[in-house]
């Protein structure tokens, strides 16, 4: 498959399926670090969503987004109208994010975060300081490369150039 393929051309299960492994392997990256425990990502029951393009998430200008549902089960939505390559990219960061969910650390909430009890306002995507005033971004921005370069290494034919 292309990886500059349209997602929204991909049946949806199938696409479901190829980012719940994708997210896997990063959080059995994040396990082998000692960033989390297999336990708390086991007990979360994480699941994947896929945004149409009514989605806030597409509105806001995200490739993917890391959140809780009403039943505080923790999730990753990725926007179909994107290219599976720019979705493979996206993975990392977000599988981090879902982590820091597991540890307990990170809490999104409607218009504000915790950040391991501390509240942070939403700053928008465009926002200058959105990776330097939100520690749970900056987190994850200094976490993803190894993840993301594992990755590759592991499914080359993905690489994003």
């Amino acid at each position: 498959m292309p990886t500059g393929h349209l997602l929204q051309d991909i049946d949806s299960k199938e696409l479901r399926r190829l980012f719940e492994a994708f997210v896997v392997h990063c959080l059995s990256r994040l396990v082998d670090q000692g960033f989390v425990t297999a336990n708390q990502i086991n007990q979360s029951n994480w699941y994947v969503l896929l945004a149409d393009d009514n989605s806030r998430l597409v509105s806001e200008g995200f490739l993917a987004g890391t959140s809780l549902d009403n039943n505080q089960r923790p999730y990753i939505v990725f926007d179909t109208q994107q290219s599976l390559r720019d979705q493979i990219w996206a993975i990392p960061h977000e599988a981090i994010h879902l982590a820091q969910i597991c540890k307990g650390d990170f809490l999104p909430c409607w218009g504000y975060s915790l950040w391991k009890g501390r509240r942070f306002e939403k700053l928008a995507a465009d926002h200058p300081k959105y990776f330097e005033d939100q520690p749970w971004e900056k987190e994850a921005r200094a976490l993803e490369d190894p993840i993301r370069k594992h990755f590759y290494q592991t499914y080359p034919d993905l690489r994003v150039q």
